[in-house]
């Protein structure tokens, strides 16, 4: 009987001693976890902002607001068909020449 009530302490001291242990081990790791670097998403929410601020430029020029459309335009150093389309477009509506 005293064999058996000893295996029986030894082994749930054993299961507290691992909940413990796993428990720190968690916790050091979520609070020292080092932030994974996707390029994938880091690129694609550059080539949304660029997106963004294309469109806006495009708004601008159907509001007659060329101006400010150029501006938005020339900040792009891109070889993009479209930026020289639009920033031409904007500077014939200036009459200006590229």
């Amino acid at each position: 009987m005293k064999k058996d009530s000893l295996v029986i302490f030894s082994i749930l001291i054993a299961c507290f001693s691992l909940i413990i242990y796993y428990t720190i081990q968690t916790y050091n790791t979520n609070n020292t976890a080092v932030i994974d670097n996707d390029n994938k998403e880091i690129e694609y929410i550059a080539f949304e902002i660029k997106r963004s601020k294309v469109e806006s430029a495009i708004k601008l020029i159907e509001d007659k607001k060329f101006d400010e459309a150029l501006i938005i335009l020339e900040r792009f150093k891109e070889n993009n068909p479209f930026l020289y389309f639009y920033r031409g477009l904007a500077l014939y509506n200036l009459g200006k020449r590229t």
